[in-house]
């Protein structure tokens, strides 16, 4: 069993210094809030993923596709052939405007409730183009921590077109357990169940991909993580969404 003591966030680097700095332990970082940082993506390699072009400085040697990448360190942490732990401890949905490719790309703005909607129309791809010829994306974001041995790593998933029907049914399976309390059934906190996230391969008419692949492992029975995941749950309220823009539908821009 794990203890809390024991449990360990591996953004927190502890190393020897040369130097005595404890008498100004933390001093610098009073006006950094949450949404300064950057929690890191999970995201899954696709077959024109940079990671996986020699010519590209995101090359990683040996990756292939259907591998999960951690956006910050860089590191596989997981496959279509070796799930990983995550802990999901809140859930967030916004819509996110993008520049067409054709037009210069890149990310324009995070729009948070749906109202922008009513100033789209759905184009013959069925994606919702603005007056301005912008693309607004759905995207839910499922907030967690990725757990391993007596580790963690708080960070993020996200979710667009095909993968959006994978959350809701990953939200159905949690809001549809119930545990027996002192007055009676509940629907138990979201940081309580453990998942395997794993990738599967996919495809339609547009071409052939790798998506996510979510699996119940257990209710959790680590001790030690549930401070760090119910601190997470908390501060998700201030947490700011990054953009991501999520190519699973054929590993190209859809935009």
């Amino acid at each position: 069993m794990v203890t809390k003591e024991k449990v360990k966030n591996e953004n927190e680097k502890v190393i020897e210094a040369a130097m005595d700095f404890s008498g100004d332990a933390g001093k610098g970082f009073e006006n950094i809030k949450q949404d300064d940082l950057s929690i890191p993506f999970l995201s899954i390699l696709q077959a024109l993923s940079p990671e996986l072009n020699k010519q590209k400085p995101e090359f990683i040697k040996g990756a292939r596709a259907g591998q999960i990448i951690d956006s910050v360190s860089g590191k596989i942490v997981g496959s279509d052939e070796e799930p990983l732990q995550f802990i999901p401890c809140a859930y967030r949905k916004a819509f996110v405007e993008w520049k067409q490719r054709d037009l210069g790309g890149g990310f324009v703005m995070i729009h948070k409730d749906d109202s922008i909607l009513k100033n789209t129309t759905r184009n013959d791809r069925m994606q919702d183009i603005l007056p301005n010829g912008n693309i607004v994306v759905t995207t839910g974001y499922m907030v967690g921590l990725h757990i391993y041995g007596d580790e963690f790593t708080r960070c993020m998933i996200s979710f667009t077109s095909t993968q959006l029907k994978k959350v809701r049914q990953w939200l159905s399976i949690m809001t549809s357990i119930k545990l027996r309390g002192k007055t009676g059934s509940f629907t138990p906190p979201m940081y309580a169940h453990i998942f395997d996230i794993s990738t599967t391969p996919e495809s339609n008419a547009k071409g052939t991909w790798y998506g996510w692949k979510i699996v119940l492992n257990r209710l959790l029975d680590l001790p030690g993580f549930v401070a760090p995941a119910k601190e997470l749950m908390t501060s998700n309220a201030q947490l700011a969404l990054p953009a991501q823009n999520d190519e699973t539908d054929s590993g190209v821009t859809p935009f």
